[in-house]
């Protein structure tokens, strides 16, 4: 009785490797086309790990570049802070409205940006 159960156990276990293997070869092959974005996605989350250990790098690279290009740094910042000033508004509750007013404001800032 008790050889019948483990018996029974034994085959079912193994139908069940068996299965989990074909499982595992179809998951296999079904990712196989996306090897080189994985890869550079582990990476890139490699790099952050490693600029988060190491964040005087990151430092030294903004000082330097900074040093380098002072104008482009400010710009770059000021084109940044435009986005993300644009995000916050477009993610407020009065969304809808922003993004009604949004063509106005741009034809606004176009006209004052072809006056400098």
């Amino acid at each position: 009785m008790i050889g019948e159960q483990l018996l029974a156990l034994a085959v079912r276990r193994e139908r069940l490797r068996v299965r989990a293997d074909g499982q595992r070869d179809a998951m296999a092959a079904s990712v196989r086309g996306l090897e080189g974005p994985l890869r550079l996605f582990d990476r890139a989350v490699g790099g952050v790990r490693w600029l988060k250990v190491n964040p005087a790098a990151c430092v030294a690279a903004l000082v330097a570049i900074v040093l380098v290009r002072p104008r482009g740094v400010v710009a770059l910042a000021r084109g940044g802070l435009r986005l993300w000033a644009a995000w916050r508004a477009l993610r407020a509750p009065r969304a809808r409205l922003v993004w009604a007013l949004l063509p106005r404001f741009l034809d606004i800032y176009r006209g004052l940006r072809g006056r400098r």
